[in-house]
């Protein structure tokens, strides 16, 4: 009788990983990253600059890369707070 209730709790377990598993496999598939940009160049080759934003599960991640005559940035962000950015980098270091 013991066997069978440890069987069964593991049996329970390994459900609810497969069922978690398989909702995180839907989640990578099934949301779609969205993205935005947009961009102008004028005569000069040093005056073009850029930004593209791009988020994913309803701005659950989202970031920025922005390119201009300081050169290329970008930022990513998970709930609101900074993961990723260029630019603390570089003050760091200064």
């Amino acid at each position: 009788m013991i066997i069978l209730t440890i069987l069964k709790v593991i049996g329970i377990v390994l459900l609810l990983f497969l069922f978690l598993i398989l909702v995180l496999l839907s989640l990578i598939l099934f949301v779609p990253v969205r993205y935005k940009g947009s961009g102008t160049k004028k005569d000069n080759p040093d005056t073009m600059c850029g930004e593209l934003h791009f988020t994913w599960l309803f701005h659950l991640i989202h970031g920025t890369i922005q390119y201009n005559s300081d050169g290329l940035h970008w930022t990513v962000k998970l709930l609101g707070f900074t993961v990723l950015d260029d630019r603390e980098e570089e003050t760091a270091y200064e």
